[in-house]
Protein backbone atom coordinates (compact mmCIF):
# COMPACT_ATOMS: atom_id res chain seq x y z
CA UNK A 1 0.00 0.00 0.00
CA UNK A 2 1.38 3.28 -0.90
CA UNK A 3 0.30 6.56 0.39
CA UNK A 4 0.90 9.57 -0.79
CA UNK A 5 1.42 13.28 0.51
CA UNK A 6 1.89 16.61 -1.36
CA UNK A 7 3.98 18.89 0.12
CA UNK A 8 4.50 22.26 -1.26
CA UNK A 9 7.53 21.92 -3.50
CA UNK A 10 6.81 18.40 -4.14
CA UNK A 11 4.64 14.82 -4.17
CA UNK A 12 6.28 12.95 -1.41
CA UNK A 13 5.37 8.64 -1.18
CA UNK A 14 5.51 6.74 1.70
CA UNK A 15 5.16 2.49 1.27
CA UNK A 16 3.41 0.79 4.40
CA UNK A 17 5.61 -2.18 5.55
CA UNK A 18 4.54 -5.01 4.19
CA UNK A 19 4.72 -6.79 7.56
CA UNK A 20 2.18 -4.45 9.15
CA UNK A 21 -0.63 -6.70 7.00
CA UNK A 22 0.45 -9.41 8.80
CA UNK A 23 0.66 -8.06 11.81
CA UNK A 24 -3.00 -8.01 12.33
CA UNK A 25 -2.87 -11.83 11.41
CA UNK A 26 -0.59 -12.53 14.00
CA UNK A 27 -2.50 -10.24 16.75
CA UNK A 28 -5.63 -12.11 15.37
CA UNK A 29 -3.79 -15.78 16.33
CA UNK A 30 -2.29 -14.77 19.45
CA UNK A 31 -5.91 -13.49 20.30
CA UNK A 32 -7.37 -16.69 19.54
CA UNK A 33 -4.57 -19.09 21.47
CA UNK A 34 -4.87 -16.31 24.37
CA UNK A 35 -9.27 -17.03 24.72
CA UNK A 36 -8.25 -21.18 23.53
CA UNK A 37 -5.63 -20.88 26.58
CA UNK A 38 -8.27 -19.41 28.96
CA UNK A 39 -11.02 -21.38 28.38
CA UNK A 40 -8.71 -24.39 28.65
CA UNK A 41 -7.82 -23.42 32.41
CA UNK A 42 -11.54 -22.64 33.04
CA UNK A 43 -12.44 -25.95 32.69
CA UNK A 44 -9.03 -27.10 34.38
CA UNK A 45 -9.19 -24.89 37.38
CA UNK A 46 -9.13 -27.53 40.55
CA UNK A 47 -12.23 -27.69 43.34
CA UNK A 48 -11.51 -27.04 46.85
CA UNK A 49 -11.30 -30.57 47.27
CA UNK A 50 -8.22 -30.75 45.28
CA UNK A 51 -6.48 -27.62 47.00
CA UNK A 52 -7.42 -29.49 50.75
CA UNK A 53 -5.49 -32.69 49.38
CA UNK A 54 -2.52 -30.77 48.08
CA UNK A 55 -2.39 -29.15 51.63
CA UNK A 56 -2.96 -32.36 52.95
CA UNK A 57 -0.12 -34.16 51.23
CA UNK A 58 2.47 -31.23 52.18
CA UNK A 59 1.50 -31.48 55.71
CA UNK A 60 1.61 -35.83 55.81
CA UNK A 61 5.36 -34.96 54.75
CA UNK A 62 5.80 -32.37 57.58
CA UNK A 63 4.16 -34.88 59.94
CA UNK A 64 6.72 -37.27 58.69
CA UNK A 65 9.67 -35.72 58.94
CA UNK A 66 9.07 -34.28 62.56
CA UNK A 67 8.33 -37.76 63.71
CA UNK A 68 11.75 -38.82 62.12
CA UNK A 69 13.29 -35.71 64.07
CA UNK A 70 12.14 -34.72 66.68
CA UNK A 71 9.34 -37.25 67.55
CA UNK A 72 12.40 -40.00 68.76
CA UNK A 73 13.69 -37.08 71.13
CA UNK A 74 10.06 -36.48 72.02
CA UNK A 75 8.45 -39.98 72.52
CA UNK A 76 11.12 -42.47 73.79
CA UNK A 77 9.01 -45.65 73.14
CA UNK A 78 7.68 -47.07 70.25
CA UNK A 79 4.06 -47.12 71.47
CA UNK A 80 3.62 -43.73 72.09
CA UNK A 81 5.32 -43.18 68.63
CA UNK A 82 2.94 -44.73 67.00
CA UNK A 83 0.13 -42.87 68.61
CA UNK A 84 1.42 -39.85 68.13
CA UNK A 85 1.63 -40.69 64.23
CA UNK A 86 -2.04 -41.96 64.30
CA UNK A 87 -3.22 -38.33 66.07
CA UNK A 88 -1.19 -36.78 63.47
CA UNK A 89 -3.41 -37.66 61.25
CA UNK A 90 -6.33 -36.85 62.53
CA UNK A 91 -4.95 -33.22 62.78
CA UNK A 92 -3.40 -33.03 59.12
CA UNK A 93 -7.47 -34.41 58.00
CA UNK A 94 -9.02 -31.64 60.35
CA UNK A 95 -6.38 -28.93 59.12
CA UNK A 96 -7.27 -29.46 55.40
CA UNK A 97 -10.94 -30.04 56.15
CA UNK A 98 -11.12 -26.38 58.10
CA UNK A 99 -8.02 -24.45 57.42
CA UNK A 100 -7.48 -24.49 53.72
CA UNK A 101 -10.04 -22.31 51.56
CA UNK A 102 -9.73 -21.70 47.36
CA UNK A 103 -9.85 -18.28 45.99
CA UNK A 104 -11.38 -18.99 42.63
CA UNK A 105 -10.59 -16.63 39.74
CA UNK A 106 -11.92 -18.60 36.97
CA UNK A 107 -8.96 -19.35 35.06
CA UNK A 108 -7.06 -20.45 38.12
CA UNK A 109 -7.06 -20.43 41.63
CA UNK A 110 -5.29 -19.78 44.96
CA UNK A 111 -5.04 -21.87 48.05
CA UNK A 112 -5.24 -20.28 51.26
CA UNK A 113 -4.29 -21.67 54.76
CA UNK A 114 -5.63 -19.95 57.74
CA UNK A 115 -3.05 -19.91 60.45
CA UNK A 116 -3.25 -18.12 63.73
CA UNK A 117 -5.90 -15.67 62.96
CA UNK A 118 -4.16 -14.63 59.73
CA UNK A 119 -4.54 -16.06 56.17
CA UNK A 120 -1.99 -17.02 53.65
CA UNK A 121 -1.57 -17.45 50.44
CA UNK A 122 0.25 -21.26 49.99
CA UNK A 123 -0.29 -22.37 46.64
CA UNK A 124 -2.04 -22.14 42.99
CA UNK A 125 -4.35 -24.65 41.52
CA UNK A 126 -3.74 -24.48 37.26
CA UNK A 127 -4.64 -27.72 35.35
CA UNK A 128 -6.40 -30.10 37.31
CA UNK A 129 -3.65 -29.88 39.72
CA UNK A 130 -2.39 -27.30 43.16
CA UNK A 131 1.31 -26.39 43.62
CA UNK A 132 2.15 -25.67 47.12
CA UNK A 133 5.09 -22.86 47.34
CA UNK A 134 8.09 -24.98 49.21
CA UNK A 135 8.69 -21.43 50.52
CA UNK A 136 5.55 -22.41 52.61
CA UNK A 137 6.86 -25.63 53.85
CA UNK A 138 8.20 -23.55 57.37
CA UNK A 139 4.44 -22.26 57.99
CA UNK A 140 3.06 -25.77 57.40
CA UNK A 141 5.78 -27.07 60.52
CA UNK A 142 4.81 -24.65 62.68
CA UNK A 143 0.90 -25.03 62.23
CA UNK A 144 1.43 -28.81 62.45
CA UNK A 145 3.41 -28.05 65.79
CA UNK A 146 0.85 -25.62 67.49
CA UNK A 147 -1.80 -28.39 66.89
CA UNK A 148 0.06 -31.38 67.82
CA UNK A 149 0.88 -29.43 71.17
CA UNK A 150 -2.83 -28.81 71.84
Amino acid sequence: MVLSFVNKNNLVKYTLPKNLNTMKGRSKYLLTAFAVLAVILGFTNPEEKVHQEAVKSELNIVAQEFMATKGKEIFQSEFARNMVTMFADQVVKKIAQKKVTRINLGILSFTELEFQDKTNIVGIGAFNSVYIAPQMRGSLEELFQDKISQ
